[in-house]
């Protein structure tokens, strides 16, 4: 690969192929590349802004397969299961799962429709708490339509699932005053 001038001054990114025949001949085809050039720029560019939303992002980003390998993770995972990244990718996803069940369930119901939204199940972080989470998931599919892997996001709702508990039983104790006052 090398780099040419044009009359007009600009330059032209070429690959070169050179043979050598008989008689101290060559064969030499060059070919312009520059449209591959600018795609592999466009490309790398892309590459590196998802990987700093990816590795930025707040939610957990992850990939697994149907047999349960965490192919991939998102930093964020330290931040609401206390687990690395590193720790997990390899490993099984049902080492996350409060109720190893409920990662059955989750795929049943995926199946089934192909996607889910704002699914909720409960993880155990790494210090053995349960963490309520809402997760999104879909089938990623080959170029024949067989299932390759899940792609999804999840988040931790154990906040929120606490507020809802506390809300219920302010209401519950409301009630019972109500029904008990003079």
């Amino acid at each position: 690969e090398q780099k040419w001038s044009r009359k007009d001054g600009t330059e032209v990114d070429i690959e070169l192929n050179i043979r050598v025949l008989e008689g101290n001949k060559y064969l030499v085809i060059a070919r312009d590349i520059s449209q591959r050039k600018q795609t592999e720029a466009s490309v790398r560019e892309s590459e590196k802004k998802y990987r700093i939303i990816f590795e930025n992002i707040q939610d957990v980003s992850y990939q697994t397969s149907f047999s349960g390998k965490i192919l991939d993770m998102s930093p964020s995972i330290i931040n609401h299961l206390g687990y690395t990244r590193n720790e997990l990718i390899g490993t099984s996803v049902y080492r996350l799962y409060y109720d190893p069940k409920d990662r059955e369930k989750l795929l049943n119901q995926l199946q089934a429709r192909g996607e889910l939204k704002d699914y909720e199940t409960r993880f155990i972080s790494n210090d053995g708490q349960f963490v309520y989470t809402s997760l999104n998931a879909r089938i990623i599919k080959d170029s024949n339509g067989s299932p390759v892997h899940i792609d999804g996001m999840f988040r931790n709702i154990s906040e929120r699932k606490r507020m809802e508990s506390l809300l219920v039983e302010q209401k519950e104790q409301l009630t019972l005053f109500i029904e008990h006052s003079p």
